[in-house]
């Protein structure tokens, strides 16, 4: 409120302010549509034929909001802009049985087909299918590999970064794989990975994080590396033929982070790593110290139940452990004039 008040004074200073508001809405609108999913299909009676204006209602089992659609007058039905998650297909239609999928998972930039078979009977009667068309994609040529949440959550890395896992993606190969010193993995000790993706270099991938641009503008690498324990799953896509991707000849990493659902849910975590098991450095007369803390939580849930719902997370950071450098200096017989040794 205070910052509108100051602007009030002055005309061109508030529609500059507004205006970069409005710019930076849509930008996130822009870039939303790559961190969502889409489902279609064609709905069809047993004898092949299509069932045009049947209802097909979309599900999210965490949060329970209902999406509906109407199939046209090919049988086809789509929903787009779909958050990756859980959820549930219903096709109803007069003169039919309605027809439920099975619950299925959508992972972020997906674009997943089930053709649904109606059999005739009343509305009343019910038949469940199974969710076979999760795995099908025939409306894109996108190839990519998803990681999800238990795989984030329980494979160990090494300083908590998740780009170590971009490694496990089919055309992924290591660039450069160092210890990082408070440098890209933003911990002074651990292990990062920024991989060359189908032999392109490791500088040409993008990074989304929901969506938007995370890109580093000089080490085209992420600019800032998303918690953890907050990644709902992340995406590496090795090739799309999709025009929002249109400038990027490596590969994308598309990370999604959790939101609300209408169950309070939430965690609390310490990863501690200190010097009592280091060994000395050979070239060293002391062991170097060492005493690194990962602290934060999580927490999400329903503000309305299906309908509004939140989400935070925080991480902290500690460190003590100095850097230890070898360096040669001149021994005596060097300052006399041997360099012998």
């Amino acid at each position: 409120m205070s910052i509108v008040h100051k602007l009030r004074g002055s005309r061109a200073i508030r529609t500059a302010f507004l205006l970069a508001c409005a710019l930076t809405v849509f930008a996130g609108l822009a870039f939303g549509q790559a961190s969502s999913s889409a489902v279609n299909g064609t709905i069809t009676d047993q004898q092949g034929a299509v069932v045009p204006g049947t209802e097909v209602t979309l599900t999210s089992i965490e949060t329970g909001i209902e999406r509906r659609a109407e199939a046209n007058a090919v049988g086809r039905y789509g929903f787009v802009s779909v958050l990756p998650g859980y959820y549930t297909i219903e096709a109803t239609a007069e003169g039919f049985r309605t027809s439920a999928v099975e619950p299925f998972s959508l992972v972020v930039n997906q674009t997943a087909t089930f053709d649904v078979v109606l059999e005739v009977g009343a509305v009343t009667e019910s038949v469940t299918v199974e969710a076979i068309g999760a795995q099908v994609q025939a409306s894109s040529s996108e190839l990519g590999t998803a990681m999800t949440e238990q795989q984030v959550v329980d494979l160990p890395l090494n300083g908590r970064n998740f780009t170590q896992l971009l490694m496990l993606t089919p055309g992924a190969s290591p660039v450069n794989v160092a210890q990082s010193r408070g440098g890209f993995g933003s911990t002074s000790v651990g292990t990062f990975s920024f991989p060359s993706i189908n032999g392109q270099n490791n500088r040409s991938n993008l990074f989304l994080t929901d969506g938007v641009n995370n890109q580093g503008t000089m080490t085209g690498t992420y600019a800032v590396p998303p918690i953890l324990d907050a990644i709902q799953e992340f995406k590496v896509q090795s090739h799309n033929d999709l025009a929002e991707f249109g400038g990027v000849t490596g590969g994308v990493v598309n990370v999604v982070t959790k939101s609300g659902s209408n169950e309070v849910h939430g965690s609390l975590w310490e990863f501690m790593r200190n010097d009592n098991l280091d060994a000395r450095n050979t070239f060293l007369e002391n062991k170097a110290a060492l005493a690194q803390n990962m602290f934060g939580a999580t927490v999400g849930g329903p503000i309305v139940r299906n309908k509004t719902f939140f989400y935070g997370a925080f991480q902290g950071f500690t460190n003590r452990g100095p850097a230890n450098r070898n360096y040669r200096v001149p021994t005596a017989a060097n300052k006399a004039g041997d360099p012998s040794a």
